[in-house]
């Protein structure tokens, strides 16, 4: 009878060890793989401070000539003379001679752009039409230097014409970009 008795209460003993303690254990496992999502999180964020670090250290090495090279491809303002006296600089170097030039500052798609990210953007776009006349191996050269100068152009849009006198007519449709 004695065994009985210590067997219930061992039996007793142990059922309320794991009804008290498995809650405690669950907690403990779920407690556990909270501090390994934070310890991943905090892994990221030194990660991404590293990254920052690396990322000013060569912002700051960029030299004051770098800086003149970088403000040439995106300027300030709407320097549409500079542009212009570029293009009348490449295509004087290429036979190219430029009939017509127009400027048209482009309005935003309102459907492809809400109107926080159109504020938001630090860049204005100019639109121009040419019309260009010269021999076809000119007209290539101009585009090559045009392409290779360090001002961003994008060309939407080609058109030519034939002339009798082995020249053609191109009309050239692109957009150019400022720093608002």
């Amino acid at each position: 009878m004695k065994n009985i008795i210590n067997s219930i209460f061992l039996i007793t003993a142990l059922a309320m060890f794991f009804v008290w303690t498995v809650p405690i254990f669950d907690d403990i496992s779920k407690t556990q793989a909270e501090i390994n999502d934070f310890n991943d999180i905090l892994d990221s964020s030194r990660e991404l401070a590293d990254l920052r670090n690396t990322v000013l250290a060569k912002y700051n090495s960029i030299t004051n000539d770098e800086f003149i090279k970088f403000s040439n491809i995106l300027p300030e303002g709407q320097s549409v003379n500079d542009y212009v006296a570029q293009l009348s600089s490449i295509a004087s170097q290429r036979g190219v001679v430029i009939k017509k030039l127009d400027f048209v500052e482009e309005a935003p798609d309102r459907l492809l752009f809400s109107s926080e990210e159109i504020d938001n953007r630090n860049y204005r776009v100019l639109t121009f039409s040419s019309i260009l006349i010269a021999p076809y191996r000119g007209f290539v050269s101009f585009l090559s230097d045009l392409e290779k100068s360090l001002r961003i152009t994008d060309i939407d849009e080609i058109e030519f014409a034939t002339n009798p006198e082995n020249f053609y007519e191109f009309k050239v449709k692109g957009k150019i970009y400022f720093k608002k």
